[in-house]
């Protein structure tokens, strides 16, 4: 990665792990051979954390297509209904609220 782009992407983050490969702990470094392997321009949203929440969906995205393959249609139903629920943008002051 050139200067500039090494410059932009500064913020302060050590390391990275990665929650769904038991843990393992890398640096930008590996992320940059990563990028390259899979011949991705550099972003500066593949060095940005995820949030909590984005983790919990990509468990129940994994999980629901874990299940689907198995064929377990009430699991994916009861898997989708919590995904919907974490999508669901939080209630604030200025959401809409329509009466049925």
């Amino acid at each position: 990665m050139d200067e500039t782009l090494q410059s932009e992407f500064d913020g302060g983050i050590l390391f990275y792990i990665n929650a769904f490969n038991k843990g393992f702990i890398f640096g930008r470094s590996d992320v940059d051979m990563f990028l390259k392997q899979l011949n991705l321009k550099f972003d500066k949203q593949f060095y940005e954390p995820c949030s909590n929440a984005d983790i919990i969906k990509r468990v129940l995205r994994n999980l629901i297509s874990a299940y689907e393959h198995l064929g377990s249609a009430e699991k994916v139903l009861e898997l989708n209904g919590l995904l919907g629920i974490i999508d669901e943008p939080p209630p604030g002051p200025f959401t809409p609220v329509y009466r049925q």
